[in-house]
Parts: structure tokens; C-alpha cells; sequence
């Protein structure tokens, strides 16, 4: 699997790694499965040191990114009902 194709800057690269990797130790998905999430999740590319993507946690991002925008999983934690976006994105 490809990388992020929208970093635009090593740090974007690493910031998305750190996301990647999050996401493959809580939610024991492949490397591949992460990096297409990462990838289907955001549709434009970081351009500057301060994107406001870096304001959040790689966790923020790795439970964002799998189980969506509007689940508010930081809410339902243990809920059985929580369940990730489908891979590959069927939306």
C-alpha cells in the first residue's frame, strides 16, 4: 500500500505514520488497512507546519479515522453497538 498520498512534508509523513501505527495496535488491522483509511479519511493534502490536523493526538485520529466523524466513540467506550467504518469505504 501506497503511503499518504497527500503529505506534502516529511512531518506529514511522520505524523500520519504515528496514526497508522495507532491504529494497527487498537485495532489490530493490517498496515495496508490503515494506510487506505488514512488515505479514503482525508481528501486534502497538509501544506503548511501548522495544519490544524496536528492539534489532535494520533489516537484522536486513529479512532476518528476507523470508526467516523459522527460516532462520538470518545463517548461510547465498551459500547458493542461502536462499529468501525466499513474498509474498503463503501460511502
Amino acid at each position: 500500500m501506497e503511503k499518504f498520498m497527500l503529505a506534502t512534508t516529511e512531518e506529514a509523513q511522520e505524523f500520519c505514520e504515528g496514526i497508522v501505527m495507532e491504529m494497527n495496535q487498537l485495532f489490530n488491522i493490517s498496515e495496508d488497512e490503515a494506510w487506505g483509511r488514512v488515505n479514503d479519511f482525508w481528501k486534502r493534502p497538509f501544506y503548511e507546519d501548522y495544519d490544524i490536523r496536528y492539534h489532535e493526538t494520533y489516537n484522536y485520529w486513529a479512532n476518528t479515522i476507523y470508526f467516523g466523524k459522527e460516532t462520538l466513540w470518545w463517548k461510547r467506550e465498551g459500547d458493542p453497538t461502536l462499529k468501525p467504518v466499513p474498509y474498503p469505504n463503501q460511502n
